[in-house]
């Protein structure tokens, strides 16, 4: 594993390298682009977590992290309606994990949505819900277990690895249904 992540480094460079001697870029290459900045992220949480790396936690500005993994994703789901709401502040925290735990919430409030759905994301008071319009869950006690699924999409890991990430980072957590307004699933993370 730990050959393969040093070798995956590589090829993630060149193509950044390769992306920056390009003066002007269309929506094509900027999606390219972001894509190479989601996989140099997987790809340095995956090498902390073989090499066992400590945390490295510094002041990071929650609307930066955020607004990453948000143009990402609105690309993908560009039919979702989308709805931020950021009321930027500086957290303490590590900005690679906390980066990956976003790209999980986001990804999975996409992928478990309803094709006319929506993604609500909001910051403020040190707290950050991220909902979505679902078409419903049997067992949201399970969502943050390992494998769990009730569907055929998906390897049923996602929300499991948000729950270690937070609680390595120290953050409070909550999964919650409503069936207020329609069907609606948010994560809420306090600082």
């Amino acid at each position: 594993m730990k050959d393969i992540i040093h070798d995956i480094n590589t090829p993630i460079s060149s193509i950044k390298l390769n992306l920056t001697l390009i003066e002007k870029q269309d929506d094509e290459l900027k999606a390219i682009a972001q894509s190479v900045n989601t996989l140099e992220m997987l790809h340095k949480n995956l090498d902390n977590y073989l090499n066992n790396t400590t945390l490295t936690v510094q002041g990071c500005e929650i609307e930066d992290i955020l607004m990453q993994q948000i143009i990402f994703f609105q690309d993908l789901y560009d039919w979702l309606e989308w709805d931020i709401s950021i009321t930027n502040q500086t957290i303490m925290t590590d900005r690679y994990i906390f980066s990956r735990v976003i790209y999980n919430i986001i990804h999975n409030a996409c992928k478990y949505n309803r094709s006319d759905g929506f993604i609500k994301i909001k910051y403020e008071n040190s707290s950050l819900k991220i909902t979505n319009s679902s078409y419903g869950l049997k067992n949201p006690q399970k969502v943050f277990n390992r494998f769990y699924k009730e569907s055929d999409r998906g390897l049923g890991i996602g929300l499991h690895i948000v729950s270690k990430l937070l609680n390595d980072l120290e953050y409070r957590y909550s999964f919650e249904v409503s069936e207020k307004d329609d069907v609606c699933f948010w994560i809420l993370v306090k600082f």
